[in-house]
């Protein structure tokens, strides 16, 4: 009986109040007091929220991007004849090149990494990605390559067949970005992708010393033996530098500057001949004032 009369007073007093309906959205409650209540609830609520204004300008990457020209519709690799002439329109290249030519060996060749870069480094701290489970009957048995590759481990002076009776001869692009033999890949850093463009910008900060904070070209190649090889960077133009590593250390073997590059159809060519020691080498590639559009990598033993 008690029950049944605290239900009257509260309905008497809703009544009173004249609250009839509740609505719950979010966090927003909004009773309907006469019908002005939800008026003056409903804009409150509105005013509450902040309006986020639309930009009155580019952005910064925005107008650097438009600094560039027209991406280059098909850029093909390179033959090893192109590289040499690219290579001979540079006078550092070009000096390279002729002691090459002559069986001449560098003063000092470029060393082999002794430790991981700093870059594989971090990539080693991620955890490990899930695996697909392969069923038994679709795996792979025992093949040549890995026969030869546990040679190679056996012996870590012997490179594998295949490496030791040909010479190098890699092309790295951001599709195809691996090559197995010889073990080499790229990797870019601090880039903006656009459908079948990649742009590195120097405003974009990557937490890098070794190239001055800018976003940059990571190039990992394993040099099967000792010897020269010509190294080549397509992208479009800009001041540029390119860094060799060893692993615990970094060095500048070539300098660009804006417009110093043997170019064409928006496509340059920024070559360099080293003497690499048989072993891993890193490379670095960054301009650290100029927006560019990147495409390959190519890398050739000579002769």
């Amino acid at each position: 009986m008690a029950r049944v009369k605290q239900r009257a007073q509260t309905r008497q007093q809703t009544e009173k109040e004249g609250v009839v309906l509740r609505w719950n959205y979010g966090r927003t409650v909004i009773l309907l007091i006469g019908g002005l209540g939800v008026l003056a609830l409903a804009a409150q609520a509105d005013s509450a929220k902040p309006l986020r204004p639309a930009a009155t300008a580019q952005s910064p990457e925005g107008a650097q991007l438009k600094q560039l020209p027209a991406p280059a519709q098909q850029v093909g690799r390179p033959s090893k004849a192109e590289l040499l002439a690219r290579c001979q329109q540079r006078p550092t290249c070009r000096a390279k090149l002729e002691a090459a030519q002559k069986g001449q060996k560098p003063a000092t060749l470029r060393p082999a990494a002794t430790s991981p870069s700093p870059e594989v480094q971090q990539l080693k701290k991620l955890p490990a990605p899930v695996q697909p489970v392969t069923p038994r009957r679709f795996q792979r048995g025992t093949s040549l390559w890995s026969l030869n590759g546990l040679l190679a481990w056996l012996n870590p002076l012997r490179p594998p067949v295949a490496e030791a009776q040909a010479g190098v001869s890699i092309y790295l692009t951001p599709q195809n970005p691996y090559v197995r033999v010889p073990d080499s890949h790229l990797r870019l850093y601090g880039i903006h992708m656009f459908p079948g463009n990649y742009h590195l910008t120097p405003n974009v900060t990557v937490l890098s010393t070794t190239t001055e904070n800018k976003p940059f070209v990571y190039i990992e190649f394993s040099a099967p033996a000792s010897g020269w090889y010509i190294i080549d960077v397509r992208a479009s133009s800009a001041a540029a530098k390119l860094l060799h590593g060893s692993g615990t250390s970094q060095s500048i073997i070539e300098t660009w500057a804006a417009g110093s590059v043997p170019c064409s159809a928006s496509i340059c060519d920024y070559a360099t001949m080293e003497y690499l020691q048989q072993g891993f080498h890193y490379f670095y590639f960054y301009s650290p004032t100029h927006v560019y559009t990147f495409y390959s990598v190519s890398i050739e033993s000579y002769p």
